[in-house]
């Protein structure tokens, strides 16, 4: 496999699920890290406490998990986060935070995290509306408080994907700055089978989706089916991609050599 391809063939797969019985049959489809939210809750919807449970009781321990916890600025201050505990990451949204002291109230969330649990902060494309900070601070923060991860997403579903929020210019930005943080890359977003060929463009670590596996609406029920369907496109996009890639380079060697 030549390098062009192996850049292109490390995006992986987060499934997020609602309950037990949604999470075995995403385990079984074999996806990369199985996240549990809430979609009735907003776009990170913070489970209940029992489901929490019953899905940690469900997976093996070879599945990495992600809980989403929803809002920093609706969280209770203290809270007793224990119910993290078996999640690998703790995803938490900055909406409403703009004019807070968010660095600070991030710190002492991280603070309260189980050993083992990783916070992942979430920087929205769609900031501005939802009165959250540039996603560029929030990188900055990651880097200095030693966080797994950057993701973006989205916070309002019905106004459109990651795409429709960031330019091109300010999307590159994001993943230039996250590479050099040493931060892994996470898209979500409203992804589907139609973007993802725009997706794989920028080499994300992972791809996040929840609304693309159910048949309806993102709280719909979640399809098995779809998943393939969503690692069938992936994979093509991928393919795509390693090839515009490996044409480009050709052509480049081919005007060095003349």
């Amino acid at each position: 496999m030549d390098q062009v391809s192996q850049k292109f063939d490390r995006v992986k797969i987060i499934a997020s699920v609602q309950d037990k019985r949604e999470a075995a049959e995403a385990i079984k489809g074999s996806i990369d890290i199985l996240d549990l939210k809430n979609p009735n809750s907003g776009s990170l919807g913070r489970p209940s406490k029992r489901t929490a449970k019953e899905v940690l009781a469900a997976a093996d321990e070879s599945t990495v998990l992600s809980i989403a916890l929803g809002e920093l600025a609706d969280l209770s201050k203290p809270e007793d986060f224990q119910f993290v505990d078996g999640f690998h990451y703790a995803k938490v949204g900055l909406s409403n935070c703009i004019t807070t002291d968010w660095k600070k109230d991030l710190d002492n969330l991280l603070q309260q995290m189980p050993i083992g649990s990783e916070i992942v902060a979430v920087a929205y494309a769609d900031w501005r509306s939802c009165n959250a900070p540039n996603p560029v601070d929030i990188v900055h923060f990651a880097f200095e408080n030693d966080l797994p991860a950057l993701a973006i997403d989205t916070f309002d579903k019905s106004q459109g994907d990651l795409f429709r929020h960031l330019s091109e210019f300010e999307l590159t930005e994001l993943v230039g700055l996250s590479r050099c943080a040493g931060l892994e890359l996470v898209f979500a977003g409203s992804l589907a089978l139609g973007n993802l060929s725009q997706a794989v463009q920028y080499s994300p670590d992972y791809l996040a989706v929840r609304g693309a596996l159910c048949r309806g609406a993102r709280n719909d029920r979640f399809s098995s089916e779809l998943l393939e369907q969503f690692r069938v496109r992936l994979d093509q996009a991928l393919q795509e991609q390693s090839e515009i890639g490996s044409e480009a380079a050709s052509k480049l060697t081919g005007r060095l050599m003349a």
